[in-house]
C-alpha cells in the first residue's frame, strides 16, 4: 500500500520545481526578471540559515541592481540589507553607483550610510548631482563627524560632472580645522586616535585629485600656514598628487621618529609623487623593523607600505626586481621605534 503522506510530498516537491521552472523560463527573455530570481533566491537562503554567497547574484550585473534595492527596502533584518548591500558594492556599473550614492545620503540605518559613503571613496560618480545633494555632501563635510566629512569629501571630488577645484576649499577648511585642533576634542591628537588618522588619510586623498590646478592649491595653502600638523599633512596630500617637488622633504618625514602610521602614509605619498624614481629609496624600506600596535594585529607599516608601492611599480612598468612576500611582523620582536 503506497505512502499516503510520500504521495503528498512528492507531488508538492514536483510543484515547487515547476513552478521555478516557470519562474526561469518566463524570466529567461528578460535579465531583470532573472535577477530577480537570484536575489529571491539569495534572501530565502539566508532567512533559512544557508550559506551567504553573494557570486550568483553580483553575476548578473546592472540588471541585479533594482531587484536588491526592493529586497533591501523590504527586508527587516540588518543581516539581510548587509548582505544585499554586500552584492551591490561588489557590482561594478553606473546603476549601482547610483544605488550607493543614494543610500550614503538617506538610508534610514547608519551603517548602510556609513558603508555606502567608504564604497564611494574609490568610485567615479558619472551622474550630476541636484542642487539638494550637492548641499547635503558639503553640510557633512563641514558639520558631520570627522569620518563622515573625509568620506563625503571623496565623494564630492568623485562626481565627474562637478569642477573639483569647487569642491577644494570646502575641504580644506575642514581639514585644517580638524589638523588645528578647532574641530576635535581638546587634547586629542592624530597620533593618539587612529581612527582620527584614518580620516585625515581621507581628506589627504581628496585634497589630492585637483591635478595640476589642486598642487597650486596645496602649495599656496602650505605658504600661508604655520601649523606643523596642518603644513605635514598639506605635503603627504601634495605627495598623493603627484607633486615630484614635495618628494624629498616627504622622504624626510618616511626617515623621521614621526609616528609609524604617519610614515607609513608618507611612504605612499612618496612612491606616488616620485613614481619610478622612488624605488631605490623604497627597497630598503622592506627591511624595517617598525612595528605598530594600532590594529588588531601586529604589523610592519612601512615594510608593508613600501612592498605594496614596489609591487604596483614594478607590474605598471614590467620591472624585473625581487621584493619578496609581503613583510611579515615577528611575534617575539618589541619594537621601541614607534610613537
Amino acid at each position: 500500500m503506497r505512502n499516503p503522506w510520500r504521495i503528498c510530498l512528492v507531488g508538492m516537491l514536483l510543484s515547487s520545481i515547476v513552478t521555478l521552472y516557470i519562474s526561469v523560463a518566463d524570466a529567461a527573455e528578460d535579465p531583470g526578471e532573472v535577477a530577480k530570481v537570484a536575489v529571491l533566491a539569495l534572501v530565502e537562503t539566508l532567512e533559512a540559515g544557508g550559506s551567504l554567497d553573494v557570486r550568483p547574484v553580483v553575476a548578473h550585473g546592472a540588471s541585479a541592481v533594482a531587484p536588491i534595492m526592493h529586497y533591501m527596502n523590504e527586508a527587516s533584518s540588518l543581516r539581510t540589507k548587509t548582505l544585499l548591500f554586500n552584492c551591490l558594492r561588489n557590482i561594478e556599473a553606473e546603476e549601482s553607483t547610483k544605488a550607493l550614492f543614494d543610500y550614503a545620503l538617506s538610508a534610514p540605518q547608519a551603517p548602510i550610510r556609513a558603508a555606502a559613503r567608504s564604497c564611494l571613496q574609490e568610485r567615479t560618480i558619472p551622474f550630476l548631482p541636484t542642487n539638494d545633494e550637492i548641499e547635503l555632501i558639503r553640510s557633512g563635510i563641514r558639520t558631520g563627524s570627522v569620518n563622515e566629512a573625509g568620506d563625503m569629501s571623496n565623494i564630492l571630488v568623485n562626481c565627474a560632472k562637478l569642477p573639483v577645484m569647487d569642491a577644494l576649499p570646502v575641504l580644506a577648511e575642514r581639514f585644517k580645522r580638524e589638523l588645528t585642533g578647532q574641530g576635535s576634542e581638546e587634547g586629542i591628537s592624530f597620533r593618539e586616535d587612529l581612527a582620527l588618522l584614518r580620516s585625515l588619510v581621507s581628506f589627504t586623498r581628496a585634497l589630492s585629485k585637483g591635478g595640476e590646478p589642486g598642487i597650486l592649491f596645496l602649495r599656496k595653502m602650505s605658504e600661508s600656514e604655520s601649523n606643523k600638523d596642518l603644513l605635514l599633512w598639506l605635503l603627504l596630500a601634495r605627495g598623493y598628487s603627484g607633486d615630484a617637488e614635495a618628494g624629498k622633504p616627504i622622504l624626510g618625514v618616511v626617515h623621521s621618529k614621526e609616528h609609524a602610521q604617519v610614515r607609513r602614509v608618507a611612504v605612499y605619498a612618496y612612491a606616488k609623487c616620485m613614481d619610478r624614481d622612488a624605488i631605490a629609496e623604497l627597497l630598503p624600506l622592506l627591511k624595517d623593523e617598525t612595528i605598530s600596535r594600532g590594529y588588531p594585529h601586529r604589523e610592519r607599516p612601512i615594510a608593508l607600505a613600501a612592498h605594496y608601492m614596489l609591487s604596483r611599480l614594478k607590474l605598471k612598468y614590467g620591472l624585473d626586481i625581487e621584493i619578496g612576500p609581503p613583510p611579515r611582523a615577528d611575534i617575539g620582536y618589541e619594537s621601541t621605534t614607534e610613537k
